[in-house]
């Protein structure tokens, strides 16, 4: 099964069961809902509901709306050749949701792809296949690091909290990792090391800080996506334009930073490594 993105809810309505896409994009709120029912019991239902497997592929709300008007839903096969790429297309990328909704929501339906459901006569999936962390976010416009976040936030369970905007990837991600070691635990006594042990122990470290570094300068491009996304659909505001302008500048001039800070690390640590060859050599000699 596809990581959900609803809690437990009614899957079956009028007869027909939701399929596994249409959960992705999660349901209308309710005065949304009532709205369409009452728009259906005066007008009639505009457009079909699409099923494909027996299963309601696109327009689940509108088969929830058609029960509530006591309408018989008017339903049609699905004749293309890619559900994940149709249901994409179908209901967008809204713009009202954020980087990190867009990320689960991509994940989800990429987790149905990587299954194999639809597959071509070679076993091979139909359509663009997207199977690294690049490739979906390239897809929806999203930092590659916004990907990851949504990939831990699934594996931990926190899918539906992204989804619903209770929590963003990123803090999800964060809350997946292992608990460090209580105080009880670390202040037990550590064994003695020696020079060498103590050399390779401090560049370890260096290499965490270059990681934290580079996850940081991640998050930061991922504020820096978000603010061009606002920049372009606020083009003709100058006023709101300006403002964020300046905020473009200001994260240009934060990535520039960590930049340098990453540099520094990298120094750093490759002197580390001059040390320890230098020891090593020592060493050699010593045994000699």
């Amino acid at each position: 099964m596809v990581a959900s993105l609803n809690p437990p809810a009614e899957n079956v309505v009028n007869g027909l069961e939701r399929h596994e896409l249409s959960a992705a994009w999660g349901d209308l709120p309710d005065d949304e809902l009532q709205a369409l029912a009452d728009s259906i019991k005066d007008v009639g239902q505009r457009e079909p509901i699409i099923l494909c497997d027996s299963k309601v592929l696109d327009g689940w709300n509108r088969n929830r709306a058609c029960e509530m008007a006591g309408v018989q839903p008017r339903t049609q096969n699905f004749v293309e050749h890619d559900p994940v790429e149709f249901v994409i297309r179908k209901n967008g990328l809204r713009r009202q949701l954020t980087a990190s909704q867009k990320a689960i929501i991509a994940v989800t339906v990429s987790d149905w792809r990587e299954r194999g459901r639809p597959t071509n006569s070679d076993n091979s999936l139909p359509g663009r296949e997207l199977t690294s962390n690049a490739d979906l976010a390239s897809q929806i416009g999203v930092s590659t690091a916004t990907i990851e976040h949504a990939k831990a936030a699934v594996r931990a369970g926190l899918a539906y909290e992204v989804r619903t905007g209770e929590m963003s990837a990123k803090k999800a991600a964060a809350q997946a990792k292992p608990k460090k070691p209580t105080n009880t635990e670390s202040s037990q006594k550590k064994p003695k090391l020696s020079g060498f042990q103590k050399e390779q122990a401090a560049h370890a470290r260096t290499k965490q800080k270059l990681a934290d570094a580079q996850m940081e300068l991640r998050d930061v491009q991922e504020k820096l996506d978000v603010v061009i996304v606002e920049l372009e659909s606020f083009a003709d505001a100058n006023g709101e334009l300006i403002e964020r302008q300046k905020k473009f500048k200001d994260l240009h001039l934060q990535i520039e930073t960590f930049q340098a800070q990453l540099n520094l690390e990298v120094d750093k640590s490759a002197g580390f490594l001059r040390e320890n060859e230098s020891l090593r050599r020592q060493l050699r000699r010593y045994e000699g």
